[in-house]
């Protein structure tokens, strides 16, 4: 197996772990968006909202490639 995981690893693009969240985050507010029909300002509170309620430590990660 472990012989498995660095081959894989070797072969994953090489991006942060913010940057992975950043686009886990914008693919869920688009599937948001088209499921629930919402406007682009309640997105956008949405997001503000989950934002404020994340750790400050991530919450500026998040903000810096914003």
């Amino acid at each position: 197996m472990g012989k498995l995981f660095y081959s894989a690893c070797n072969e994953l693009s090489d991006i942060t772990w913010i940057e992975a969240f950043r686009l886990l985050l914008e693919t869920f507010l688009e599937v948001i968006a088209d499921k629930y029909l919402l406007e682009d300002d309640e997105i956008d509170s949405l997001f503000e909202t989950f934002i404020a309620a994340l750790p400050v430590a991530l919450r500026d990660k998040l903000l810096q490639c914003a």
